[in-house]
Order: C-alpha cells, then structure tokens, then sequence
C-alpha cells in the first residue's frame, strides 16, 4: 500500500493499494520580469535528472515540453506542479504557445531565456546570474544572492524575491533611488547580454537574428543563441570572482573582458573585432542608465535634505 498518484511527491511506484497517503506536489510560483512584467512567456521547470542537454547546463529546451510547464498570464505570473526529482532551474523562455514573451509595460520582446530556482518568487536577468551562481558555480542560494548584490554595487534584497519595478512604481515612498538601481542593473545586464550576443554571431548590436526552433505541440520555441548563454555564464563567473569589487557594466574595460570570455567559450576569436567595437557601444549605453541612476540618487537626497536641515 502506498501513493499511488504519479505526480505526488510520495509517489510509490510499487504500491497496487492507495492508502490515501498522498501528498501534495511541489509547486514553482513566480514572476517574470525583465522592465516590467513579462506576458506570455513559456515556463518549465527542467528535471533533474532529465536527458541532455537538459543536465548538461543550466540551459536547455529539448525536451522542455515533457516537464511542468506553463505560460506566464498578463501580470507575468506563473505556477508549476512539480515532482522532488524535477529540481532543475525554472526557466523562462522567449516565446510560448500564446506568442512572444513581451513586457507589458514597454511592449519589448524577450530576446534569452532567463532562469531562476524553483524555490524563488521571481525570473529577471539578475535572477540569471544567481541560478548560474548556484548550478555552475556550486553555491547555495542566500550565497549567491549576496555575492551578486555585493558585485553589482546593489542596496541589499533578496535577488529571488525583491520586485524592483513592483519596489520602484509602487512603493511607499515610490521611485527611490535604491529600487531604481535594481531596476538599472537588470537593464545593464541586457544591454551586455544583447550587445555582445550581437557582436558574436546573435545579429546587429542589441537585435538578434533568426533563432533556432524546437517544436513542441502547436508552437515553436525559440531557443537563444550560444553567444547569449555565454554572456551570462562568463559575467556570473566575473561576479563570482569579483573578490568584493564592484563589476561596473558601463566600463569598456570590464565589457571586453565579458568579450573575451564569450570568445574562449564559443571559438569566436575572429569575432572579437566587431565584440570590441560592441563592448564600447555597450558601455556607453550602460554609462546612461548609470547616469539616470545617479540623476535619481541626487534628486532623492535634495528631497530630503530640507527636512534633515529643519
């Protein structure tokens, strides 16, 4: 006697009498978010011990519609069930069965998957680099949490629960500084992410071209190029490695260091010409955004100094 329901974490598969034993299973909740919040976005949880390329990275989408998934709704919200053995990294792919991935508020596609725990409230681009943090670079959770925001120069939050658009829009008071930084780094990270992708291969200068497919049911997914995964791994490895110091995204500098990483992962040395002239037009935009979040950081502390001097 045992479980005898397949998807319940007790499941026993030997059992031919149910005891009613059964347990509740696992559920993934979260939101998507890269700006604002991300609507119809394909979600799965990858199964541990899924077939490759499920298990050979933290990326993969073969085989994606065998395991829980779903689709993020208007607010970018998603829930999947899942089994104990399936603890592989939610991810969040740029389109799904109701068509792209798109930010509600902006109206822009997403262009790579991001990923995030099973156990976490949220998927941004920052969330990406912790989820490398923790399956490639073999820390736990709160681990990468605070080594990711030490390395970005971020106010302390929870990179797995903190919303910084709900934080920055929404919050008592709305648009301070601190809030807007996070805001700020996720798009760094993009424009990283999508600048360099671009200069290796991904199309012009933060567009990519044409994406591979894997079909599964009545859509078709599209699967990031190589460059892109590459960016993430290689600046989660330069977060991990910063050694307390701060990895500046608007520095050309440490944009192609990010460059050559990609280089030495992918083979794309006769590349590094056009990821060099990226890397300074990536960090320029980058400069912009750190502009806007300094711009914001003085007019917060003007705001308040009358009330400090009465």
């Amino acid at each position: 006697a045992g479980c005898m329901v397949p998807a319940a974490p007790n499941y026993n598969p030997s059992a031919v009498v149910s005891d009613g034993s059964c347990l509740a299973a696992l559920r993934a909740t979260g939101t998507v978010a890269t700006f604002g919040y991300m609507a119809s976005c394909f979600t799965f949880v990858a199964a541990a011990d899924a077939p490759p390329p499920l298990v050979a990275t933290a990326w993969g989408a073969e085989g994606a519609a065998a395991q829980p998934n779903g689709t993020t709704d208007a607010t970018g919200y998603y829930a999947l069930r899942y089994h104990p053995s399936q603890r592989g990294l939610v991810q969040a792919m740029p389109s799904g069965a109701d068509g792209q991935c798109t930010d509600v508020l902006l109206g822009s596609t997403l262009r790579v998957p991001l990923l995030t725990t099973a156990s976490a409230s949220m998927v941004t681009q920052l969330t990406t680099l912790a989820a490398l943090l923790v399956r490639d670079g073999g820390m736990e959770e709160a681990a990468a949490s605070a080594t990711l925001v030490a390395a970005l120069g971020l106010p302390p939050q929870d990179v797995w629960a903190f919303d910084a658009f709900a934080a920055t829009m929404f919050g008592s008071p709305a648009m301070q500084a601190g809030d807007m930084l996070w805001l700020i780094r996720q798009l760094q990270v993009s424009v990283a992410v999508d600048c360099l992708g671009g200069a290796f291969g991904g199309g012009a200068y933060g567009t990519y071209g044409s994406y591979g497919a894997y079909a599964y049911g009545d859509s078709a997914l599209a699967i990031d190029p190589a460059p892109a995964r590459a960016a993430f791994g290689v600046l989660a490895t330069m977060l991990q490695g910063s050694k307390g110091s701060v990895v500046d995204l608007a520095d050309p500098l440490r944009l192609l260091e990010l460059a050559s990483g990609i280089a030495t992962l992918i083979g794309g040395a006769d590349s590094m010409g056009a990821a060099t002239e990226a890397a300074t037009a990536c960090a320029a935009t980058n400069q912009e955004l750190a502009d806007a979040a300094a711009a914001a950081a003085a007019t917060e502390a003007a705001s308040r100094r009358p009330s400090e001097d009465a």
